[in-house]
């Protein structure tokens, strides 16, 4: 799995955007793009829902703490990695999901939560944990931290390559370099194509990060066999609001290009390639379509304290039939004041909700059919004809949501 932070579908070519990837694009042609990929408004939250197979819509990557605190992932959520036996795991860069749940050091969290390696790690941002920039950054190692002058995407590429070729059976390996996270700025030379136009303001050194950041996925991809190999790259959230063209319809909010995100397969079990689903499907599914073809055992039912909402791609991408979710599930801080969540249908309905002061309740809510509507410019929740569709939906989304 290699996780894009802050990219959403929309700035991607691929998706009609302005940005082209040519590795990410290759990829597709050899795979599958799913079009009606989600993920959660903000980073942590979908960390957690890759990595435990659940909804998750609230803050839980509290950074450089030993102590956990009362929304961060417990030892009794099932990682990824302890479902699938028989695999090295590794965790590769950006962690953001706190403290360890076992009482030991910060710096031991990925560890403790079933991987074998934690590599070219950061707790969460490369300003975290008295980090500066993405070259004066704090690397973990074996439990350990110390002040780092690499440039941190390519470090995290580098101890990925490195993993890769480890001998013995098989691996799972989540990549997740902090690209394109501010700080915005323009990637060394040697990871953009000659003569690369310069980067005169914020957006265009965002696009250059992009692109950076699609030679690294290169740079992976070249330890792979694809014949071998299930590869999934995922988005964890939208665009950031100062690179957006919309601030407050952007990453942090519920509105499309805060949620809807890159979602690529390739390899493994894809049959066929430059295929292109409308399977409804969330980050979440990653956690079981990793399980289902890495032949893992899923939780003992009640081991787990949240219900498991994931659902496998594996046939989809074999080219059978499979209508994926009814229903998913997106949010960001609920429960805490101005919390965003919202509820998209596998009709194009979709239902946002605003809890603004903090208290679970929705105080705003706007309805929208992105059937009809995909740029979210029409609020339905006053139509008549929408009515029984609004009560279900808020119905399901208050039971569903953590």
């Amino acid at each position: 799995m290699f996780v894009l932070d802050d990219v959403a579908a929309t700035d991607l070519a691929l998706h009609g955007g302005p940005v082209a990837m040519p590795t990410l694009e290759w990829l597709a042609q050899q795979g599958v793009v799913f079009e009606r990929a989600y993920a959660n408004p903000t980073c942590a939250p979908s960390r957690r829902s890759l990595l435990t197979g659940h909804w998750w819509m609230t803050g839980n990557g509290a950074s450089c703490v030993d102590v956990a605190e009362p929304n961060s992932p417990a030892a009794s959520e099932w990682m990824l990695p302890e479902l699938l036996p028989g695999h090295l795991s590794a965790l590769v860069g950006k962690w953001h999901l706190g403290a360890s749940p076992v009482g030991r050091r910060w710096e031991c969290a990925a560890l403790d939560q079933g991987f074998d390696r934690w590599l070219a790690g950061s707790a969460a941002n490369v300003q975290s944990c008295a980090g500066q920039s993405y070259t004066n950054w704090m690397r973990v190692e074996l439990c350990r931290e110390r002040r780092s002058g690499e440039y941190e995407p390519l470090a995290v590429a580098e101890a990925a390559r490195s993993f890769l070729v480890e001998p013995g059976g098989p691996k799972l390996t989540i990549v997740c370099p902090n690209l394109a996270h501010e700080p915005f700025h323009r990637p060394p030379e040697e990871l953009l194509p000659a003569g690369y136009p310069p980067t005169v303001d914020t957006r265009s050194r965002y696009e250059a990060m992009l692109v950076a950041l699609d030679g690294l996925l290169a740079r992976v991809l070249g330890e792979v066999d694809l014949e071998q190999t299930l590869v999934l790259v995922v988005g964890d959230n939208g665009t950031p609001p100062d690179v957006a063209p919309d601030p407050l319809r952007a990453k942090a909010t519920t509105f499309e290009r805060g949620i809807r995100v890159p979602l690529i397969a390739a390899g493994g079990p894809v049959l066929g390639g430059g295929r292109r689903s409308q399977r409804l499907t969330h980050i979440v599914d990653l956690w079981a379509t990793a399980i289902e073809w890495g032949q893992g055992s899923l939780p003992v039912p009640g081991r787990t304290p949240y219900p498991i909402r994931a659902r496998s791609l594996v046939s989809t991408l074999r080219g059978q039939p499979d209508k994926g979710h009814a229903y998913v599930l997106a949010g960001n801080q609920w429960g805490v004041p101005g919390g965003d969540r919202c509820i998209l249908a596998a009709n194009g309905l979709k239902l946002r909700q605003l809890d603004l002061d903090g208290d679970r309740i929705p105080e705003h809510e706007e309805l929208y059919d992105l059937a009809r509507d995909p740029g979210e410019t029409r609020d339905l929740s006053s139509d008549p004809v929408r009515a029984r569709w609004l009560r279900a939906l808020r119905a399901v989304l208050a039971a569903e949501t953590p």
